[in-house]
């Protein structure tokens, strides 16, 4: 009888840890049929961007993002498309969430810093920018690197000789100054 009682505990235990195994088996199946799906569009949202067809491209990230939320390059691309049909607030939150992700996102550092420049801000572009060219040149991203180099050369240069531009035409003005003679 005793011998009786242990095979059916035993039956009973191999079948609960059997139901166990393929409750793990499910979910991991789920868990990888969301990473097929999300590599599925956002490779779709890849050629659709490429084809220009931007307003299905965002569908395609925002499925992406809806599936993989930590996606970086997902949120870098959708900017993409957004900047190409005017959406111009939703790109920049875009690349900041992008950037918020994965700070080494060089794509998004750079479309960020253009899309500020385009916008007037003087000093966020410069370090965008400059951010930008590190990341590229630490990936060997020669070309990349040295245009986004070459605008935070640029911009950082017109914003220094600005001041003293600015600075110039103060001490201009006040030595020319009747009270100060």
């Amino acid at each position: 009888m005793n011998c009786f009682v242990r095979a059916i505990a035993t039956l009973a235990i191999l079948s609960v840890s059997g139901g166990l195994l393929s409750a793990c088996t499910n979910q991991n199946l789920q868990i990888l049929v969301n990473q097929q799906m999300a590599e599925y569009f956002y490779n779709r949202g890849l050629e659709r961007l490429g084809n220009k067809d931007y307003t299905r491209a965002i569908a395609d990230f925002n499925e992406v993002i809806r599936r993989e939320s930590s996606n970086s390059q997902a949120y870098a691309n959708r900017c993409v498309a957004r900047i190409k049909i005017g959406e111009i607030p939703e790109a920049i939150a875009d690349c900041d969430r992008a950037v918020q992700l994965d700070p080494k996102n060089g794509d998004a550092r750079y479309n960020r810093a253009d899309l500020r420049h385009h916008l007037g801000d003087k000093q966020g572009p410069i370090e965008d920018w400059r951010m930008a060219a590190s990341i590229y040149r630490q990936e060997g991203n020669m070309r990349r690197y040295q245009d986004a180099m070459e605008k935070y050369q640029r911009y950082s240069k017109e914003r220094t000789q600005g001041g003293k531009i600015l600075l110039n035409s103060i001490r201009s003005n006040h030595q020319q100054h009747p009270l100060h003679r």
